[in-house]
């Protein structure tokens, strides 16, 4: 089943992890960080937030959780995310497998493969929602719901708008960029004071 880019939880950027024969054996996971936010494209793997966007670093969360030691420092493991959405998420895991992420309708998919977008959704208003009985719990484990998730699709959308009016060089142009600039300082401003994002 696919999705229209526009709602996509990561709109138009695909999510794909790097193969791991291609990477330096690191014996601790945070050494993995720079590629992980290469392979992310800079944002949360889960929400879809930019972490150009906010002031708190990205965090690695572990797909499987630490408790199964042995994918501690595997690649292939590891999520690019924003710090609500790795708190959120912790150590939830709906099996005593690690290779068995869901059952009895619980559980999480991992934001890397082709099958997320199969379970999750954006609305017309940038909400994130679920498409199945999964992606239903996936966001009601990671609080999508009690987020301001479509304030932060609005943000990434002016962002990019900001970006494209940099170039443009004409009177109207500078004036919107910098409407658009104000606007966003003052958005980003509540959304960490009213919020926490």
């Amino acid at each position: 089943m696919k999705t229209k880019t526009l709602n996509r939880v990561h709109g138009n950027i695909t999510i794909r992890r790097r193969e791991k024969s291609t990477l330096v054996n690191f014996t601790n996971y945070i050494d993995y960080k720079p590629f992980l936010k290469e392979d992310f494209k800079g944002i949360c793997g889960y929400c879809g937030k930019k972490e150009e966007t906010f002031f708190e670093k990205f965090q690695i969360d572990h797909f499987a959780p630490k408790r199964f030691t042995k994918l501690i420092n595997e690649y292939s493991n590891l999520v690019f995310c924003c710090p609500k959405c790795n708190r959120h998420k912790r150590d939830k895991w709906a099996t005593d497998n690690a290779q068995i992420p869901i059952e009895n309708n619980r559980g999480f998919v991992d934001p890397a493969s082709i099958e997320f977008d199969d379970h999750l959704m954006r609305d017309g208003k940038g909400n994130i929602i679920g498409k199945t009985l999964i992606g239903k719990y996936m966001c009601k484990e990671l609080r999508f719901d009690i987020r301001p998730i479509s304030l932060i699709w609005k943000i990434n959308k002016l962002k990019e708008l900001e970006e494209n009016l940099r170039t443009d060089n004409s009177l109207e142009g500078l004036r919107n960029h910098r409407l658009v600039s104000i606007e966003l300082e003052s958005i980003l401003k509540d959304l960490i004071y009213n919020y926490n994002e």
